[in-house]
This record gives structure tokens, C-alpha cells and sequence, in this order.
């Protein structure tokens, strides 16, 4: 069982940004020039930073790799820079190993801008999105990110990188979002509604009196109890232990084609050098 998260720190940056990104002035220093300590509802979030939400964040990812062992492994051991606080450097299994052979190949340092998002910064992303704030030009809704499959990155040099990710299986999203590489190859699943799953188990064991269906489905029940945690993770975390003493074993991996969702609000083109924000 995972322990409770410390407060979350939030950052408070005294100045602005030129261009949208999924989070403002991702390219500033990570040492802020002003701090506070808050404990807050992720609905009451201030500021324009998605680290805000890193202490539920670590506990949803954890409950996945409860659901689905490995799940979501990360990459911080490749030769590969991180482009902000906020990035969660994770990837399925087959992408992370398709991922590490573009970077052998190429030799160079990935600059990763965005990779894994969890349910919770998608759900920030959007709620700025819609109220015009931070800089967000475009937002997918939670759970139908290409960030939440476990199976994109973020480059600001795409043009470099672009042949040798799609020589291991990367497909480039194309001018619409050139910043943005899809893995296409094989042995992966669609976790968008694992991330679902997971809060949802989360939001009951903390919750006895108030549960709600473990269905996977992102509806009006579930984003409401997701505006209400709290940011900096629950009292009781990730748990692992198996409360069925028979379970179904695992059905093999399904190879996913995961696709942008046709329905995302706002123009498409409003994406910034170093980071996709649908």
C-alpha cells in the first residue's frame, strides 16, 4: 500500500508566457520564484501548473499497475531530458523498448515534452481550456487524450527525430500537431479507462459513505468526485491486494490503434513547439 503523499507545492510564476503549452512556462527554471503550500480540491487548483496534481497523480498511476501489473513503466533511464515538472515519464512496456531504440539509434538526448497524463491533469487541461485560461488553445476531454494511451511523447525536435521514431514503429501526427509521435507497433492496450478504473477504486476506499460505480466510464458521477479530491493524493493510496481469491487471468494484450478524438473543442492548430495539448 502506498503512503500519503506530502503536500503538494504550488507554483506561483511571477511572469507570463508568449506561446500556449499544456503547462505555462514550461521552459522557466523548475526553481519557482514564489511558493505556498496548499492542500486542495483539484477543482480549486490555482495557478497554471499540472504539478499541482502530483500526489493524486502518483496514486491513480500506482492503482493502474494494481489493475494491470507494468501497466506503465518509466523511461527515465534512457538517455532523454525532461521538459517540465509536470511530466510523467511513462510509457507501456513495448513503446518504452521501441522509444529506447530510436534514442540508441539517433545517439542524441530527447528532449520529452510530454508523455504519460493522467486523468486528473487532463481533466485541469480541459477546465482551462474552456474557461480561457493559461494559454490553452486546444484540450482534449479526460480520458480521450492520446496522452492517457500510455503511448505518445512530445518533441521539439521533431523534424530530427521524426525517421528514426517511425522506423520503430512512432507515427508522426502530422502538421496538425508536428510536436506529437504515436506508437503504433504491437503488444499494447487502450488504458484510457484503466486511469477511470483506477480513480474510481481510489475515490471509494477513501470514501465509504459516497461510493460509486467501478465501470472504467469517465461520466457525471465520476468527474464530480475527480473535482473534489484532493490534490495532493488521498489518505489511503494504491492498493495492490487481490480481494477476489480466484481471479480471471489476464487476457492477452490487444494491439491498439489509438486515434485523437474527432470531437475535441477549439481550432486545432493553436499547438506550441515543445508540447501537444489534446
Amino acid at each position: 500500500m502506498m503512503s500519503r503523499f506530502a503536500p503538494v507545492v504550488l507554483v506561483f510564476l511571477l511572469g507570463s508566457c508568449v506561446e500556449p503549452a499544456e503547462e505555462v512556462c514550461s521552459d522557466l527554471p523548475d526553481e519557482p520564484l514564489e511558493t505556498t503550500v496548499q492542500n486542495v480540491r483539484v477543482d480549486r487548483v490555482s495557478g497554471c501548473s499540472l504539478a499541482a496534481v502530483r500526489g493524486l497523480d502518483a496514486q491513480i498511476v500506482g492503482e493502474m499497475n494494481c489493475i494491470t501489473p507494468d501497466t506503465l513503466v518509466s523511461f527515465d533511464d534512457l538517455n532523454i531530458e525532461i521538459g517540465g515538472s509536470s511530466t510523467w515519464v511513462l510509457l507501456q512496456p513495448r513503446a518504452k523498448a521501441a522509444f529506447g531504440r530510436a534514442v540508441a539509434a539517433r545517439g542524441a538526448r530527447f528532449r520529452v515534452n510530454s508523455a504519460y497524463r493522467t486523468i486528473a491533469q487532463q481533466y485541469l487541461l480541459y477546465q482551462w481550456y474552456r474557461e480561457g485560461r493559461c494559454g490553452i488553445g486546444l484540450a482534449a476531454q479526460p480520458g480521450r487524450s492520446n496522452h492517457q494511451s500510455g503511448l505518445s511523447l512530445d518533441v521539439s525536435d521533431y523534424g530530427g527525430w521524426r525517421p528514426y521514431m517511425e522506423a520503430e514503429g512512432w507515427d508522426w501526427f502530422g502538421s496538425g500537431d508536428p510536436v506529437h509521435f504515436d506508437y503504433r507497433g504491437s503488444g499494447t492496450r487502450d488504458i484510457r479507462d484503466d486511469a477511470v478504473l483506477a480513480f474510481q477504486r481510489l475515490h471509494n476506499r477513501n470514501n465509504g459513505g459516497d461510493q460509486i460505480a467501478e465501470d472504467g466510464a469517465y461520466g457525471p458521477q465520476t468527474e464530480a468526485r475527480l473535482k473534489a479530491a484532493p490534490a495532493d493524493g488521498f489518505a489511503v493510496g494504491a492498493n495492490c491486494g487481490d480481494p477476489d481469491p480466484d481471479p480471471d487471468p489476464d487476457p492477452d494484450p490487444v494491439d491498439v490503434h489509438v486515434s485523437l478524438d474527432s470531437t475535441v473543442e477549439g481550432p486545432n492548430s493553436l499547438v506550441e513547439s515543445g508540447s501537444s495539448e489534446g
